[in-house]
């Protein structure tokens, strides 16, 4: 496999990114994606990732989510968040091709999920690394303390296609909703 791709050197230690969820899927409308994130079309607002911490109306979070299109696929961002990790949400949204999400929590939790045709591929911390399971895409990724989260947008890159930017992801504004935290 080639060397990994450049460019996600500004995600690591990024302060922006203490806490997030980044998802992304393949083929999946953003109609689709805020039925499966419970987001209320109501409380639609276009916003800045760091926007939607001020937006929260929630102590612990996950009560955010932003849902636009990148490249043919639903991306899903979530400050402070989590749900794009979900078993369930990840098959769902995995029937119409590839879906990878990355969490991270401000104690350096860090979650990494993959699933296609509707069922979850793989899972595993990208900050506490094991190889037991991994897919032939995780080769050569800097998981680990120095590179967990460069990894993890490289990996993401890899399985769906979808090139995350600094500017678009933390600058670019997203139409961004509450959702429901328990859904």
């Amino acid at each position: 496999m080639d060397a990994p791709e450049t460019g996600y050197g500004w995600a690591d230690g990024c302060p922006d990114l203490d806490a997030f969820c980044v998802s992304v899927a393949v083929g999946s409308d953003p109609a689709a994606a805020v039925v499966a994130f419970a987001a209320d079309p109501a409380t639609e607002r276009p916003a800045r990732f760091a926007e939607g911490w001020e937006i929260s109306r929630s102590d612990f979070g996950c009560d955010v989510v932003q849902i636009d299109v990148l490249d043919g696929a639903a991306l899903c961002v979530e400050p402070n968040g989590w749900a794009g990790v979900d078993d369930d949400r990840a098959a769902g949204l995995s029937h119409a091709g590839p879906y990878a999400a990355v969490y991270r929590s401000v104690n350096a939790d860090m979650d990494f999920v993959h699933a296609r045709a509707g069922s979850v591929v793989r899972r595993f911390d990208p900050l506490l690394y094991e190889a037991d399971g991994a897919i032939p895409e995780e080769e050569g990724l800097p998981f680990g303390v120095s590179g967990a989260v460069s990894g993890s947008f490289t990996l993401v890159e890899r399985l769906t296609g979808v090139r995350l930017s600094q500017a678009w992801l933390l600058d670019d504004e997203h139409p961004t909703f509450l959702r429901d935290p328990e859904a």
